[in-house]
């Protein structure tokens, strides 16, 4: 099942946009920054699973911490 496109007006696609151009010039996490935020987050939004809206693509440097 593909669905349809999102559809943005063009103040919401160049707000996205610009917070993407944001995001790609940080720095990569050091290690043991993903497991950090994480708890941080865990903390503050007091959930275990996170919403979309919250998600961020983060590229791992090393496995999980078990």
């Amino acid at each position: 099942m593909q669905g349809r496109p999102i559809a943005f007006s063009k103040e919401e696609s160049e707000r996205v946009q610009a917070h993407r151009r944001r995001c790609k010039t940080l720095p990569p996490l050091r290690p043991g920054e993903h497991e950090r935020l994480v708890r941080e987050f865990l903390a503050v939004k007091s959930v275990t699973l996170c919403p979309t809206r919250y998600a961020a693509p983060v590229e791992r440097l090393q496995p999980p911490v078990r």
